[in-house]
């Protein structure tokens, strides 16, 4: 069993996204993961989107810098009180010095950037010696485990399953499901050591977040959903954010070694002294 974090973070990422019921499941159970982790600083957060993940995750008092590409996100990081600074620039080319950074953080975040292996080179550029590099990205299983194709063939209907797993990749804005070896390989060409490379977000969850993610917004889907889940849509705010926490909380809580298949991996590697 996978150690557990005092916070009771489901609950709180719902109360910041209580329209976003599988955004805050899978965010929370990352936080559960990584709040576990020593990030000795200073801080990289990279690919830091809005900074909500960097706030509950870090929370004040961190020397944290935040980067990503998207300007409306780092308006929004800068006034999330999670970052020193924040800046805008491409990941494969990072303008700081070598050995600037203690810790880097990318959280779901390899598998959009066509040229991961330049983030890895930069990314062991810019640790110092003795620094960790923290990353979680998509597994080679991720989209075997969704529900909605699995439903979708249920039914007969076979061409629309391949049609949704098709426009998977195009809506998630992913490039790549390396396996671990891969991941390994790459990490130990730029003289980074595996610390853990472990897999989490079990089959249970990834189709729970598929059901929720895209059963209750896309309306060719919809005659696929429970309709215990369609009422909450009719419910108030703080009764709806309630029972999501209750329904949610197994699969925030189950184990992220449990069964043979999981979407994701949590890779942590260092810089030899």
């Amino acid at each position: 069993m996978a150690r557990l974090h005092p916070r009771d973070y489901l609950a709180e990422y719902l109360q910041v996204s209580p329209t976003l019921p599988s955004f805050a499941l899978w965010r929370a159970v990352e936080l559960r993961l990584l709040a576990t982790e020593t990030f000795p600083g200073p801080i990289l957060d990279l690919g830091c989107g809005n900074g909500q993940f960097a706030r509950f995750l870090f929370g004040p008092g961190r020397e944290v810098i935040g980067l990503d590409l998207d300007w409306g996100d780092l308006r929004q990081a800068q006034r999330s009180g999670a970052y020193r600074a924040v800046l805008r620039a491409d990941a494969t080319a990072l303008p700081f010095a070598d050995a600037a950074f203690g810790s880097i953080l990318a959280n779901c975040v390899l598998e959009h950037i066509p040229d991961d292996e330049a983030v890895i080179a930069e990314a062991a550029r810019v640790l110092r010696p003795g620094g960790r590099l923290v990353f979680t990205v998509p597994a080679p299983g991720l989209k075997g485990c969704l529900s909605i194709p699995e439903r979708l063939r249920a039914r007969g209907e076979a061409a629309l399953a391949e049609a949704y797993l098709a426009d998977f990749d195009r809506r998630l804005a992913h490039h790549h499901y390396h396996s671990r070896d891969t991941w390994a390989a790459m990490l130990e060409r730029h003289g980074l050591q595996v610390a853990r490379l472990d897999p989490y977000l079990p089959a249970p969850v990834v189709a729970v977040w598929d059901l929720m993610e895209h059963a209750l917004t896309q309306p060719v889907y919809r005659v696929l959903d429970r309709r215990e889940l369609k009422a909450l849509a009719l419910c108030p705010r703080g009764l709806r954010t309630w029972l999501l926490t209750r329904y949610l909380r197994r699969y925030y809580l189950m184990d992220t070694a449990a069964g043979e298949r999981h979407g994701c991996w949590l890779a942590v590697a260092h810089k030899p002294q």
